[in-house]
């Protein structure tokens, strides 16, 4: 085992970064670094589940950012191994696989996010707590993070980080567009519907209903409607308060027609939701694909214009800003490309 002056370098590293991506790569490399293996995985699972959504992995050739989830999915004793590790929340070991594994969840706010996984391990007992140590303190941190950028009111995502991860879909999209085999390592275990929408909504009337029954009750309307987003929405779908009663939800479709219907169920579901006091509450929805070719102030900008359509003709609609552009209903948005977004606080 290394001093332990190296070990506080490593766990410094662990914690400087403020990007919850970045920290990944970071802790990847540190239990690489301090515990026997040949590589090491991060799986992430559906949210307090264990089919996995993902996986990521470092080893001597450095860092992966995707990988093959199949032998976990596929492989019953690992399955097993993993629910045991899951339900005992400490490491376990596949000591007769072929190749043997030592699995250890990962819970962030309370919920296991997924596990990482020791291939060909050569850990002792000293290494074993070296490596839930390091994991603990990855949870910790992360979870820091993550109750900074969450709205207090709704729990949903906050604007401050808005542009940051806006900003990553726009990158994805932009590999999409590059060089296939320099990407392919990067893209490997994304699904081919690889297009991002944003959907921006307010509430229709908001106005109407704090000046009615007061703030109290418009804060219970929009935690109401915070809930709601959780529900109808994936759960790797981000989700956030943009300001007020306006909301942005991105998401991964396939196509026009697919993303419309995600957030068409979205709006039906408010409608039919029965509110305490007001009964019926809608919300009006723009549409817009972000693409690698523009800045975010373009899709935002797009977006309301498609919003501001719905509004202006009828509310309780969903509209497509490609749609109406099409149609010579809105006028195309003209920022230039580079622009910057700059938001109110």
């Amino acid at each position: 085992m290394e001093d332990q002056s190296s070990i506080l370098g490593h766990i410094v590293s662990i914690t400087e970064s403020r990007d919850i991506e970045i920290l990944e790569i970071s802790m990847l490399r540190t239990i690489f670094e301090l515990v026997p293996c040949k590589k090491v995985y991060f799986f992430k699972t559906v949210e307090d589940g264990m089919d996995i959504l993902s996986g990521a992995s470092y080893g001597k050739k450095g860092f992966i950012p995707s990988c093959d989830i199949s032998i976990f999915k596929e492989n019953s004793e690992l399955i097993e191994s993993m629910v045991v590790a899951f339900n005992d929340h400490r490491p376990t070991s596949v000591d007769n696989f072929e190749h043997p594994f030592t699995i250890c969840p990962v819970d962030v706010l309370s919920k296991n996010v997924g596990f990482i996984a020791l291939d060909l391990p050569d850990t002792t007992t000293q290494d074993l707590y070296v490596l839930e140590s390091l994991i603990r303190i990855y949870q910790n941190f992360v979870s820091v993070l993550i109750d900074n950028q969450r709205d207090t009111l709704t729990g949903l995502l906050n604007r401050k980080i808005f542009e940051d991860s806006i900003l990553k879909f726009i990158e994805l999209r932009r590999m999409g567009s590059g060089d296939e085999e320099k990407i392919e390592n990067e893209r490997r275990a994304s699904s081919n519907s690889d297009r991002f929408w944003l959907g921006i909504f307010d509430i229709d009337d908001f106005k109407r209903v704090n000046d009615t029954f007061g703030h109290i009750y418009g804060d219970e309307i929009l935690i109401l409607i915070g809930r709601l987003m959780q529900e109808v929405f994936r759960s790797s779908d981000l989700k956030f308060r943009f300001g007020g009663e306006e909301f942005i939800v991105v998401i991964r479709a396939e196509s026009a027609e697919s993303a419309y219907s995600i957030f068409e169920r979205f709006r039906k579901s408010v409608e039919e939701y029965r509110f305490p006091q007001t009964g019926t509450i809608t919300v009006s929805i723009g549409i817009v694909e972000i693409t690698g070719e523009e800045s975010t102030s373009v899709f935002v900008g797009s977006a309301d214009k498609a919003l501001y359509y719905a509004k202006n003709n009828g509310k309780n609609m969903t509209c497509l800003y490609s749609e109406l552009v099409e149609k010579g209903l809105v006028k195309p948005e003209t920022i230039q490309k580079g622009d910057v977004m700059i938001f109110d606080e």
